[in-house]
């Protein structure tokens, strides 16, 4: 089984709040690497009084010049402040956050018409990472929003491809807009819902041509350009421009 770490922190870098996982382990020399959610640094097993905060030390240095180097690598860490009231926008409709401070262990959230409801823990030390928050958000957002995106699926399914579809369904991802499996189960990621309808659109047709060429053939282009001719303007601002489309 892969090593879970011993502990985790906030890297806080400017506008940047990055999860940092220390791991233990039976190694000579220390190991660093950016994940998609987190910096992972691994240690020796054995180490001298003063090593850790040394390792750590060398890791945020390294972070800083990684973020310097190459600036995208920080759209995912981007610090975002979450106030009462505050509006979160859809492509469908706006929605005001109200955050409740309870004694409970993990984030919670809820929904009722147009609140969503932020349930917090006490903060660990560092603060809430940012996409934990984000991550309670959009559940609740997608689960209010799941029936009418399901609809926006079957609207170009019946118009352009006339396919058997197992299940829809939203989960926060972040690598990835959506996916179709062989067993035509339809997964889209719910940061999908803050990208212009059109963008959604796109996407929708991309996984749905994949029940026709499970590839990225010609063939499958041509289903994609048959039912949106417009499709490479989409895909190209959803590759550079994606990380906006947020909680």
């Amino acid at each position: 089984m892969p090593a879970k770490p011993v502990e985790k922190m906030i890297i806080r870098e400017g506008e940047f709040h990055i999860p940092l996982f220390l791991y233990r382990e039976r190694r000579t020399n220390a190991r660093i690497s950016i994940g998609k959610d987190a910096v992972h640094l691994r240690i020796p097993l054995l180490s001298f009084p003063g090593s850790v905060e040394n390792h750590l030390k060398w890791a945020k240095n390294w972070v800083r010049t990684q973020l310097a180097k190459k600036p995208a690598l920080g759209h995912r860490f981007r610090f975002r402040e979450y106030t009462d009231g505050m509006p979160v926008t859809t492509s469908l409709k706006t929605y005001h956050l109200e955050i409740l401070k309870e004694d409970r262990v993990t984030i919670g959230s809820g929904i009722k018409n147009d609140r969503v409801f932020l349930k917090l823990p006490p903060p660990p030390k560092g603060g809430f990472a940012t996409d934990k928050i984000q991550r309670a958000i959009a559940k609740a957002i997608a689960s209010d929003q799941h029936d009418w995106f399901e609809k926006k699926v079957d609207h170009w399914n019946d118009q352009y491809f006339r396919e058997d579809i197992d299940s829809v369904r939203l989960k926060y991802v972040r690598s990835k807009w959506g996916s179709c499996s062989a067993d035509r189960k339809l997964t889209f990621s719910s940061r999908l819902l803050m990208a212009p309808e059109q963008g959604i659109d796109y996407v929708i047709v991309h996984e749905l041509a994949h029940l026709k060429e499970l590839n990225h053939s010609s063939k499958f282009w041509g289903w994609v350009e048959k039912a949106m001719p417009d499709y490479k303007k989409w895909d190209k601002k959803l590759r550079h421009h994606g990380h906006e489309y947020d909680f």
